[in-house]
């Protein structure tokens, strides 16, 4: 890995720590960092990792972190991201799980594809968008009981005023049909959470809602991790990978 490859992924790993930070912070959460990890002391919603690591760093003193946080989350497990696949979890009851790509693209100031002509695209900035917002979210990615479940359990009230956070939402006919989030730093833009509800699919809206969240950072390049599903139509936009990240999962009540 090249050097301007493994800084683009520690900005993505940077951007994705605040983007979860933002999130649980909002939530009344308990989030700490060091120059090598990002973690979060107690469970957040169902869409959050409990540590994600900052830079490659000394695999000797990240272990020593991790097993604090182990020993502080316990009986709880909590999902760990390795940025850089270099850490061996197992001996404190990790399991792999995904292997997960990192893929960039260029700074995309102008769009050459229109949005499909019924769709239309909102940024969310009231507690009731919010609330569609993350409603639509759940159904788009086929959560559990997301029909039942309370607002603002996974989008917490106070996210909305972040304003590095941009959530979207697209409409057909009034209806919520497609969603993105980006978070933007100095650096990069962090595309997150794009998802279509399953009967809107194969229409492009992922695809226009992905523009909308890339275009939150004009000048900037963007970072996301693709889905199988979805990579093909990420790199027809023009991502493409830099690099891979290994997923852990310590298992819990």
């Amino acid at each position: 890995m090249n050097d301007e490859t493994n800084d683009l992924i520690q900005a993505g790993a940077l951007n994705w720590a605040n983007w979860h930070e933002s999130q649980l912070v909002a939530h009344g959460l308990r989030c700490t960092r060091s120059e090598t990890l990002w973690r979060c002391w107690e469970p957040g919603g169902i869409i959050y990792l409990g540590a994600i690591t900052l830079k490659p760093g000394d695999p000797y003193a990240l272990y020593v972190e991790i097993e604090r946080l182990v020993e502080a989350r316990k009986p709880r497990g909590f999902v760990m991201a390795d940025c850089w696949m270099n850490l061996d979890l197992s001996k404190y009851g990790f399991e792999t799980t995904d292997v997960e790509p990192w893929h960039i693209s260029p700074p995309m100031e102008s769009p050459n594809v229109s949005s499909p002509p019924e769709l239309r695209i909102e940024q969310v900035s009231t507690l009731s968008a919010l609330r569609e917002f993350e409603e639509a979210s759940l159904k788009g990615f086929e959560m559990p009981d997301s029909a039942t479940s309370a607002p603002f359990q996974i989008h917490a009230e106070a996210s909305i005023e972040d304003l590095k956070l941009r959530c979207y939402m697209g409409r057909v006919d009034g209806d919520v049909v497609s969603v993105s989030m980006a978070y933007v730093s100095d650096e990069i833009v962090g595309v997150y959470g794009v998802a279509t509800l399953p009967e809107y699919r194969r229409r492009g809206y992922a695809q226009a809602l992905t523009r909308a969240a890339v275009q939150s950072g004009l000048g900037l390049p963007a970072l996301l991790q693709p889905s199988p599903m979805a990579e093909s139509m990420y790199e027809r936009m023009g991502f493409y990978e830099i690099g891979r990240l290994q997923m852990w999962r310590l298992p819990g009540s």
